[in-house]
């Protein structure tokens, strides 16, 4: 019977990491960058929202100065009545109200415009990259793997793989949304689908799914355990502002987990 500790997927995926050290490197950046493509999105709406509501503020102020002005002018002339001034400020709100409207509509444009490109990017493009960066790791226990595997899903079944990904982000997203302890345990019994990809393309989504499910059974504390493991190598990435994790532990973390992969696959043949 097979019998993986965390230890020895650890030692494992250390050891085939460092051998393959540069190859492997690039891949984890590819997967990192996957991960945080929805991340940079977020960020890229709110910072064209700040602009916008800069240049609202811009455009209320310098109306309310001519307000001021053109007032004060019509006081020093003693030529404006109160009626006239009465039809001044209601002319000034709508031109306010006006140009708001204006940049609101123009601020969810943008963002709803960044969002789609976002999730263009994520499905057609760092979906199917993820699973040849898996595919590149688990083929990496066992020899030296080439960088080209990366692009495997391009020329193997590529909407089918687009499909699949595109269905377990949307589920882990709705129960996320639905409660979040949920969406996380649904992330972990999802977990191996890249790899169940990256070893059979041709896998239906029924398929996909009821695998993953299958192999994840009475191992998604031991997966969350695992990660836990890597808390320490996260704080010390974030301290050194993520030169860490690019040139040891996010290589070393991805090796780690196509070992997790490698030991569950053999520890259910085992129990057949």
């Amino acid at each position: 019977m097979s019998i993986w500790s965390r230890k020895k997927m650890k030692e494992t995926g250390k050891i085939r990491m460092r051998g393959n050290y540069w190859k492997a490197v690039l891949a984890a950046i590819i997967i990192t960058f996957a991960a945080g493509s929805a991340g940079m999105a977020g960020g890229a709406s709110v910072g064209s929202s700040s602009g916008a509501s800069d240049s609202t503020e811009s455009v209320e102020s310098s109306e309310s100065s001519y307000s001021s002005e053109n007032t004060m002018g019509n006081m020093e002339a003693e030529e404006t009545t109160d009626d006239e001034i009465s039809v001044i400020s209601l002319k000034i709100d709508e031109m306010t109200d006006t140009g708001f409207a204006f940049f609101v509509f123009w601020v969810v444009t943008a963002a709803v415009i960044i969002l789609g490109i976002a999730v263009v990017i994520d499905v057609f493009l760092l979906n199917p990259l993820e699973i040849g960066c898996r595919r590149f790791f688990y083929l990496n226990l066992r020899e030296n793997a080439d960088i080209k595997e990366l692009g495997y899903v391009f020329d193997k079944s590529y909407k089918n793989s687009v499909k699949i990904m595109f269905f377990m982000d949307v589920k882990v997203v709705l129960w996320t949304l639905l409660f979040i302890i949920p969406g996380i345990v649904k992330s972990y019994e999802y977990r191996l689908i890249p790899y169940l990809l990256a070893e059979d393309t041709e896998l239906d989504s029924k398929e996909a799914f009821a695998k993953s499910r299958e192999l994840m059974k009475g191992n998604k504390w031991r997966a969350f355990v695992l990660d836990l493991s890597f808390i320490l190598w996260n704080f010390l990435s974030a301290m050194t502002f993520g030169l860490v994790g690019i040139f040891y532990s996010n290589p070393y973390q991805y090796s780690t987990d196509a070992a997790f992969y490698q030991a569950v696959k053999e520890e259910s043949y085992d129990r057949i």
